[in-house]
């Protein structure tokens, strides 16, 4: 990553009650004229179901090309 991009990060989160989440992390940080970074703005998204049913499609999807 360079200066001034921005990132993404899927994240494995295990919750205060030993729950696993996986969570997608967004952000970037803002400059001024100068360079210089003055805020940080960005996301942390619960994706735990999206990769769940992105999951079971795949498998589905594997099982209909073995028919």
């Amino acid at each position: 990553m360079s200066v001034g991009e921005g990132y993404e990060l899927k994240l494995e989160v295990v919750t205060s009650t030993g729950k696993q989440r996986i969570a997608v992390a967004r952000a970037k940080a803002l400059q001024d004229d100068a360079g210089t970074v003055f805020k940080l703005v960005g996301t942390f998204q619960d994706v735990t179901e999206d990769e769940r049913v992105a999951d079971r499609l795949r498998q589905l999807t594997e099982r209909m090309s073995l028919a």
